[in-house]
């Protein structure tokens, strides 16, 4: 049985409101769990697949030039694929100057998996690993960023170049794109289908790319209840020094309901002459912040809602410090600053919050986890496991133990945005590894992009792996179809041509449905286009037998 979860069930194509689509890697991810099932290095966020030990084939038909859009548009030409159980949005790779191909089958390294293999082959060349800067890509889709012009010893110098005050590079305390998703943050999607968040706006209109010695501003914000719902009511940001160099007072365009002055300090004299409006201070802050400035807060996601602006560069402290073990569980900003700073904020009662003082605490936080190492303040990564099944999991506060599973460990230890390539392995080696017989068919033109991936796992298991070239998009679904009767794992990969369009994906899909055993998984990926810049899609089903009532014996 597959299902999507909560972060698929926002990227529903069912959905007539505006979606949140899950990204290339979450695809590869449900890919993994088909086959490993346990052994996954990181589970699907966005759909279950129960039961997965009962898979007996996966098949992956890739289609470039076909997104959601034309699925949407001709879905009732599609009996096959407006039947799959599984329909979610996916950002196109080609958005992002990106390669489906890569995203598919480059499976990023956690810091841990790194770690092991730099032990093991040393920190200049490591045989198993491959290059991928993915990670800045995605970020590129979203927001204009730019390099900075500079020679070759330049560039060096500027990427390893730390702060004194620095022990590593604060870019591995930024949220990745995924991370960003996964907290809420508000992120510029480029939908045909609709915009989550047509009112806000861009913390500039062009970035630069962030580096180690980028400026960090922590920010906070204050809300009260009007009838529109929570709005924002007063803004601060400290700089690096301690220094605020911004505060303002806001008046909501709605009327207030409440003031929540025991949170936000906010009472009907504090507001009493303000004149200043959410687009004045938006358009204070757009020309204050450095076009590469990283922005500090706890839970800055709620924040920046509240401005209605998006930023590509943020570090959150309610992520970064974890005192559970759980990365479900987070700790509030005043417990943080007692634990690791002795200094006690918002303690002022029914006077409310200081956005000045939480901002303070929140940039002091990160100063200090720079002082020492990646893994200090952090449960999970200093050597607790996590573990997702809340069952298993008792309440630290009440100082009992909780149980971890060690293959969840590294689910959360996600690559941070780092400055310059990231770390990856193969997702056929993958595969693999468990002895399961893998074929990729492709053009050959495709093919090529493959074969990196398909050497990884050639160096161990190389009769495991077979790749066939073809010259049509009818001979690739013709060898899919015998092919995914044997292997444990089929890629097909065609190219829609000028003559084909999306009925043609059906009409293919019945026919590679058609060839393997009854609990075979079908995984179609609609990768959209280089032309334009429309989502693509992921859909997914089960093939399941038709089970038919015997007749009932007269008596």
């Amino acid at each position: 049985m597959v299902r999507l979860k909560g972060v698929g069930k926002e990227a529903d194509l069912g959905l007539l409101t505006p979606r949140t689509p899950i990204l290339p890697c979450d695809v590869q991810n449900f890919i993994l769990v088909s086959q490993l099932g346990h052994d996954c290095p990181r589970f699907p966020r966005w759909a279950e697949l129960k039961k997965f030990n009962r898979v007996n084939k996966t098949v992956v038909l890739v289609v470039e030039g076909a997104s959601a859009y034309d699925l949407y548009s001709q879905e009732s030409a599609c009996p096959t694929l407006s039947k799959m159980e599984l329909r979610a949005e996916m950002v196109s790779p080609y958005s992002y100057n990106s390669s489906i191909v890569e995203e598919l089958c480059a499976v990023a390294i956690t810091r841990q998996q790194k770690k092991n293999l730099e032990k093991k082959f040393g920190k200049e060349i490591c045989p198993e690993a491959l290059v991928t800067d993915r990670i800045i890509k995605v970020l590129r889709s979203a927001f204009s960023i730019t390099s900075v012009p500079r020679t070759q010893t330049e560039d060096v110098e500027q990427r390893i170049s730390v702060p004194s005050t620095d022990r590593f590079p604060r870019t591995d305390l930024l949220l990745s794109a995924l991370q960003l998703i996964e907290e809420g943050y508000p992120l510029p999607y480029s939908k045909e289908l609709g915009d989550r968040y047509p009112d806000y706006v861009m913390t500039k209109d062009e970035y630069t790319e962030v580096t180690p010695s980028s400026p960090m501003w922590a920010l906070d914000c204050e809300m009260c209840l009007t009838r529109a719902g929570n709005e924002l009511t007063r803004v601060s940001v400290v700089d690096e020094n301690h220094k605020t160099v911004y505060e303002s007072l806001c008046l909501p365009p709605n009327p207030i309901i409440n003031y929540l002055t025991e949170y936000s300090g906010i009472t009907p004299e504090t507001l009493k002459g303000v004149t200043t409006r959410l687009e004045d201070i938006q358009k204070d802050l757009r020309a204050l912040f450095p076009s590469d400035v990283i922005l500090v807060g706890q839970s800055l996601g709620g924040d920046l809602h509240a401005l209605k602006m998006m930023h590509p560069y943020v570090i959150d402290t309610s992520v970064i410090f974890n005192l559970t073990g759980n990365r479900r569980f987070k700790s509030k900003l005043a417990r943080l600053s007692m634990e690791f700073l002795n200094e006690e904020i918002q303690h002022r009662g029914a006077e409310g919050h200081d956005s000045v003082e939480d901002s303070l605490a929140a940039l002091k936080l990160v100063q200090l986890k720079l002082t020492k190492s990646i893994e200090y303040g952090d449960a999970v990564l200093s050597g607790l496991r996590d573990d997702t099944n809340t069952s298993n999991t008792s309440n630290a506060a009440n100082g009992t133990t909780a149980v971890y599973q060690e293959h969840n460990a590294e689910e959360f230890d996600d690559l941070k945005l780092e400055v310059g390539p990231m770390m990856a392995t193969s997702l056929f080696k993958h595969i693999t590894m468990g002895k399961r017989a893998v074929a990729v068919i492709a053009p050959e033109e495709k093919l090529a992009e493959y074969s990196t991936f398909v050497a990884a796992a050639h160096r161990e298991n190389k009769n495991l792996v077979r790749t066939e070239t073809t010259n049509s998009n009818t001979e690739t679904i013709d060898i899919a179809c015998r092919q995914c009767k044997s292997s444990n794992f089929t890629l097909a990969h065609v190219i829609l041509g000028d003559d084909e369009d999306i009925t043609a994906v059906d009409t293919w899909l019945k026919r590679i449905h058609d060839s393997p055993p009854f609990n075979s998984l079908f995984i179609v990926v609609l990768a959209g286009s280089h032309k334009s810049f429309a989502n693509g899609a992921c859909l997914a089903t089960v093939k399941k037998p038709n089970l038919r009532l015997k007749p009932r014996k007269a008596d």
